[in-house]
């Protein structure tokens, strides 16, 4: 793409095929619990991990996201103090 083109525009893809899915763990703990299945919709992995720490049985949770070609990141975490 060269600046004339879409007004000059950078376009960066975020993969294709997205998938959500949360993920929890005890205090002290190393390994991860997942929650759910995978969802393609972020706001209901979210609803998961919530649900899964205000049960009190979490301490440490997050929202993993994962695409086509691409390794799967974390967008959301959350830490009870």
């Amino acid at each position: 793409m060269t600046d004339g083109e879409n007004g000059g525009r950078i376009w960066i893809c975020s993969g294709v095929n997205k998938k959500y899915r949360a993920r929890a763990r005890y205090y002290g703990m190393k390994e991860y619990v997942l929650l759910g299945t995978w969802t393609r919709s972020k706001p209901k992995a979210m609803r998961d991990l919530v649900a899964a720490i205000i049960s009190n049985r979490y301490k440490r949770g997050d929202v993993l996201m994962i695409a086509d070609y691409y390794d799967p990141i974390v967008i959301v975490e959350m830490v009870v103090p």
